[in-house]
């Protein structure tokens, strides 16, 4: 169906191409959003015509009407088309300030164009800001009544606005929405004409911002309809100035805004020093792409010291058997994680790769609880390593090395595992049971993986089992029946025509244990002022500034500056590996000497394990994937002795 406009008026003011009367110069546009540049570096930003740069992210399926579709109809038109179910734009500049002017002056206007879906009214929200519901509205709501609530939602005068909507501007064709708030007053326009007002809306806006969304709430109340022109000032627009909006739009209001058709996201930069006195020193911020000159963005930082160490030296000779990584806990036991690359065994870089027991020998894979007997009889038993006794719960294991293959031809292999399985072989994965199953039920069969072998010879096998609670059980079988398959412990498998695979069979190198870990020295506090170009937060400047540590008199550091967008238009983030020696004599401080003896050893990774995620620092450090992965794993226990029961 051809989109038309509700009013004569308009249309026939856009057809003529009339700009309307005397533009009206406003310094406080935060942020305006056309549709129109949808061939954009990255196809999930909606770009800001305001010059500001605060571009927001199209989350859910969002996608832009076609050209024309906006609320002109004019050639180079579009709008952006919501479904109402998981569909907005989150404006990621607004949780580091760039919208935090609308609650500190208590002044507010938001605009845009809807089109509703044919089933309107519905519940939901075409703006939200938080925290506690800063500003929203649904318009309308699934009574087709409007809500415009500022301050959070009491939900009477003093921060609610509501009234009925006509319902023919809900749906069917454009109309143009504006809501306003100055200090107490409220108003809400549809089509350039006031629909309601109040002088009691007292509550002030609360801020600052940590989200601002449009096209929904957060996470919820999702709009439906197509939708264009979304305008945000931090200034109360009056009746003329609505009417402008209504009539000629954005730019007839705002006088030589930029057209922004394309975004070259900035790089994040930076450096660090050694200071005077052994103080650590350095700057971050974000540059341009090109020039690589500071740019007025926010950045968010961190500062951490590497620490690696190889505290168990792998073999370097094949021994019977297959190694073991042994973790109390079930690290592997979701679909998510079970069939993703892990860290080859011994390069432990995340936590659900670091054992609690990290390096020892087993004959076969035939331990648990509910392991058998020669007589179908359960015989408890686990690796001696772990020192377990009685039925244990929430545990998993990987077993690692090379399997024989005594004669070309095609084996079939089945998990014996209660809960779960993963089995790979030469590489290609053979069974990836995630179904939790009782040991000895008809599901518990486990699943089957069938490989052809072109050879014989040894290949690499990666075996898994994860236990939630009740009986547990690992075992691996095989349908070989050669000669030096004698299951000599005397265990039964329980399934005619497989055997549980003997050590014969298997061969490994322990892994040993190697492995980095980062200490928080600290992050910079984002300051959610706006300064000169180069300087847009504290210490988020080109100037070299202390970081708070100081480094120990002839100590060398390996140092990691990560650096981010702060307003989360760039993706990923810059690291910046440093060495730095402390100048002058003395022992001074060891790098990851936690508790200052003289040495960095397992007493000090088992006191960063038990108080991992006390430390502020910690908690606030920057997500760079690896960096989070690193802190992560040096934080976990290597031994029994160490280890955390979870």
């Amino acid at each position: 169906m051809t989109k038309r406009f509700r009013h004569w008026a308009v249309a026939a003011l856009l057809a003529a191409g009339v700009s309307g009367g005397g533009r009206l110069a406003l310094a406080d546009l935060l942020g305006y959003w056309d549709f129109n540049a949808t061939n954009t570096p990255a196809p999930s930003l909606t770009l800001d015509q305001s010059g500001k740069n605060n571009h927001g992210t199209i989350q859910g399926g969002a996608v832009y009407t076609a050209d024309k579709g906006g609320y002109t109809g004019k050639a180079g038109d579009r709008g952006l088309t919501l479904d109402g179910t998981n569909d907005s734009v989150f404006l990621q500049s607004a949780t580091f300030g760039a919208f935090d002017s609308i609650p500190a002056k208590n002044q507010l206007t938001v605009s845009y164009w809807m089109y509703g879906s044919d089933d309107q009214p519905l519940n939901q929200s075409t703006f939200w800001a938080e925290p506690d519901r800063s500003f929203q509205a649904h318009a309308p709501w699934g009574d087709g009544n409007v809500y415009f609530d500022t301050g959070g939602c009491i939900c009477d005068a003093k921060d609610r606005l509501s009234g009925e909507s006509d319902p023919a501007t809900l749906s069917g064709a454009w109309s143009h929405w504006v809501f306003v708030k100055n200090g107490s007053e409220k108003y809400v326009y549809v089509d350039g004409v006031e629909l309601l007002s109040s002088t009691e809306a007292t509550a002030p806006m609360n801020g600052p911002l940590t989200g601002l969304w449009l096209g929904s709430g957060n996470g919820g109340n999702f709009s439906k309809g197509d939708y264009d022109d979304f305008a945000i000032w931090d200034e109360a627009l009056t009746p003329t100035q609505v009417e402008t909006l209504f009539n000629s739009g954005v730019r007839a209001v705002e006088t030589n805004l930029p057209t922004v058709s394309t975004y070259t996201p900035p790089v994040p930069a930076g450096r660090l020093a050694l200071g005077a006195n052994n103080a650590l020193v350095g700057a971050a911020y974000v540059a341009d792409a090109g020039t690589g000159a500071p740019v007025a963005h926010d950045a968010k930082w961190s500062v951490s010291q590497v620490v690696s160490k190889t505290l168990v030296a792998p073999d370097t000779d094949y021994q019977p058997g297959l190694a073991v990584e042994w973790f109390d806990g079930p690290n592997w036991n979701t679909s998510a994680i079970w069939s993703a690359a892990t860290p080859a065994p011994g390069q432990y870089t995340n936590s659900a790769s670091f054992p609690d027991f990290p390096a020892f020998r087993v004959p076969t894979v035939s331990y648990g609880w509910n392991k058998l007997d020669s007589g179908l009889t359960a015989a408890p038993e686990y690796p001696a390593q772990t020192g377990w006794v009685g039925n244990h719960e929430n545990y998993s294991a990987r077993f690692s090395g090379e399997i024989f293959i005594p004669a070309a031809g095609t084996y079939t292999f089945r998990d014996h595992n209660d809960d779960y399985a993963f089995l790979s072989v030469d590489g290609e994965v053979l069974i990836d049971d995630n179904t939790a199953t009782g040991w000895d039920s008809a599901a518990a069969g486990g699943a089957v993986g069938t490989k052809t072998f072109a050879a014989s010879g040894w290949y690499s096998i990666d075996f898994r089992g994860a236990e939630g609670g009740g009986g547990d059980n690992f075992r691996l079988l095989w349908d070989y029946a050669g000669e030096k398959q004698d299951n000599a412990d005397g265990e039964s498998t329980g399934y005619p025509g497989f055997n549980t695979v003997d050590e014969d069979f298997f061969r490994s190198k322990l892994p040993g244990v190697s492995y980095e870990f980062l200490v928080p020295l600290g992050t910079i506090a984002k300051d959610l002022s706006v300064g000169a170009a180069g300087q847009t937060s504290v210490g988020d400047q080109v100037a070299n500034v202390p970081l708070g540590f100081t480094l120990g008199a002839g100590q060398t550091y390996n140092l990691r500056l990560t650096v981010a967008d702060g307003q989360g238009l760039v993706g990923g983030s810059t690291v910046i590996n440093t060495t730095l020696t402390g100048v002058g004599g003395g022992d001074g401080g060891l790098p990851g000497d936690v508790n200052g003896d003289k040495k960095v050893d397992l007493t000090d990774f088992g006191i960063l394990k038990e108080n991992f995620g006390k430390s502020a620092a910690a908690d606030v450090a920057v997500p760079e994937p690896s960096t989070c992965l690193l802190a992560v794993l040096g934080l976990v226990g290597l031994v029994a002795t160490l280890r955390k029961r979870r």
